[in-house]
This record gives C-alpha cells, structure tokens and sequence, in this order.
C-alpha cells in the first residue's frame, strides 16, 4: 500500500502529465483547469493543492518539458558531437515535445512572466549547449542561436503549411539542419 507522501505525489505527476498532454492538445491559454483534473482523475480542489495557480502549473509543466530538451542536447555535447550532431539532437528533443513546443511557441507571448521566464530559460540552456563549441570559430554566437531557432520556430509555427499532417520536424529536420550547417560552413565555421 502506497504511503500518504508516495499518493501525493503520484497525484501531482498525474496532474502534470494531463496538463501537458491537454495543453498540446488544446493550447496552454484554452485548457482549463476543470479539464486537467478530470482527465487527471482527481477533484478540481485536489489540483490546486498541488497547484495554488494555473501558473504555477503550466510553469512546471514548461519547466520539466524544457529539461527534457535542454539534457537531450546537454549530453550530446558534452560526448563531443559535432555541430551537425547536436542541431540534430536539439531537433529530436523537440520532436518528441512537438506539439506542445508548437503551442508553446505560438502562446508563449501571452503567458504569464513565470512561463515566459521559463521559456527564457530553455533558450539559455540549449543556447550554451548547443554552441560551447563553436566559440571563437564563429563570431557573434547570439545571431547564429537566434538563427537556428528562427529557422526551426518558424517551421514549427507553420505547421499547417508545412506539414499538415505528422511531423514538421521529421519531414523537415534533415533540411533545416542542412541549411544551417552550410550557411556556418560559408561563414567559416566548423560543422
């Protein structure tokens, strides 16, 4: 028999996994927290033990989706894969998080501070990653980040057009890594 502790927190995981799979599915701005604990099992009051705010929730839920992202890419670089390696890594990471990241993205502007910090902190982590080393072969690292993710977000925020059904990411990763990596090899970088 589960102890008292071991419940409360098999309710909290329940609690998160059915706001993130929710919050793909309908958005982080239209899911309510009715629908999060139903599809939780569990009474409206119980989320909000757990969770006091909506905010609080969905800033766990970019919080864990985010480490996620940023150890996939995290663990490729420190095994010394190249740029190429890791672009594609940070890809797959998303992959697997591609609906919700897609929401994220197209909602995170009208997210609370707590949520957008918390999607500040996913850039940040993956930035550091992705480029540590590339630094001194490609100047003004910054640009080269924000190109990388304006490439990969506006696939994603344009899934519709570009991938009306499945994934962009697997039906595009491939070029979008391509693309990149030759627009560091023309400006002098290492791939």
């Amino acid at each position: 028999m589960a102890t008292r502790t071991e419940q409360k927190a098999a309710t909290r995981e329940s609690i998160i996994a059915a706001a993130e799979q929710l919050f793909g599915e309908k958005g982080l701005l239209s899911t309510t927290t009715a629908e999060i604990a139903r599809a939780a099992g569990v009474s409206h009051g119980a989320l909000f033990v757990h969770f006091p705010r909506r905010d609080d929730l969905q800033q766990e839920v970019i919080g864990r989706v985010g480490t996620r992202i940023a150890r996939a890419v995290h663990d490729a670089s420190t095994e010394g894969a190249g740029l190429e390696a890791i672009l594609r890594c940070h890809l797959n990471a998303i992959a697997a998080e591609e609906t919700f990241y897609s929401r994220l993205l197209a909602e995170g502007p009208m997210l609370g501070m707590a949520a957008r910090s918390a999607i500040i902190g996913i850039q940040s982590a993956v930035a550091h990653h992705l480029f540590a080393g590339e630094t001194g072969r490609l100047p003004d690292m910054a640009l080269w980040f924000n190109t990388w993710l304006g490439l990969v977000h506006h696939y994603l925020l344009n899934r519709d057009l570009f991938a009306p059904t499945g994934s962009v990411l697997e039906r595009y990763g491939e070029t979008l890594i391509a693309h990149f990596t030759g627009l560091v090899a023309r400006n002098g970088g290492k791939t």
